[in-house]
């Protein structure tokens, strides 16, 4: 598994006025802001930040057992999920990827 370059999870979303909310950690330190004038949006894009450390883990996990499992057979299909999901840990992580 690539060792992951951002703050640890888990992390939580928090309320803080009307229009911003805040992802932290787990000691309260501040990840991430979100600005949004619609409520019901901003909060759920709250959430969807606060999940993307532990969304990662799982698409790297799942990545990792496909390598295991299968071998290269998933680097021969074009729209394979498993293609899909290492080049998004790529991206992710700042590494180049062959996208070809």
């Amino acid at each position: 598994m690539t060792e992951q370059k951002f703050t640890p999870w888990p992390w939580r979303e928090t309320h803080v006025d009307k229009a911003v909310f805040a992802i932290a950690d787990d000691s309260s330190n501040i990840v991430a802001n979100v600005f949004d004038n619609a409520e019901d949006t901003g909060y759920a894009n709250a959430r969807l930040i606060a999940a993307a450390p532990e969304m990662y883990e799982i698409v790297q996990e799942v990545a990792d057992e496909c390598d295991d499992d299968c071998g290269s057979a998933c680097d021969i299909a074009e729209e394979c999920e498993v293609r899909r999901a290492r080049i998004l840990i790529a991206r992710i992580n700042g590494e180049e990827e062959n996208h070809e």
